[in-house]
């Protein structure tokens, strides 16, 4: 209840330290071995988590033939995940 009426700035600042703790490059690695098991991403070769700062950030896409990009600015780990799913490009 009390995380409600907190200002929207502080709630951030509080998901941004629990997200330390989440190592959004080993959930790419691990996100990418199981897309190659699919049909539809089984040329992706690897996912690449770059931070550009604290409000900034990105998933560099690498498949076989070309490569893509995903915002994952301001998301946490499972928005991220949702992210890369649906803005990954097919090939």
């Amino acid at each position: 209840m009390e995380e409600e009426r907190m200002p929207l700035e502080l709630r951030r600042i509080i998901d941004n330290q629990r997200e330390c703790k989440a190592n959004k490059q080993l959930i790419c690695y691990r996100l990418c071995a199981v897309l190659q098991l699919t049909n539809r991403f089984y040329d992706l070769e690897s996912l690449e988590y770059v931070e550009e700062n604290e409000y900034e950030s990105h998933v560099y896409a690498k498949f076989a033939h070309g490569s893509g990009i995903v915002v994952t600015s301001m998301d946490n780990s499972w928005g991220m995940i949702v992210d890369i799913i649906k803005q990954l490009p097919e090939t």
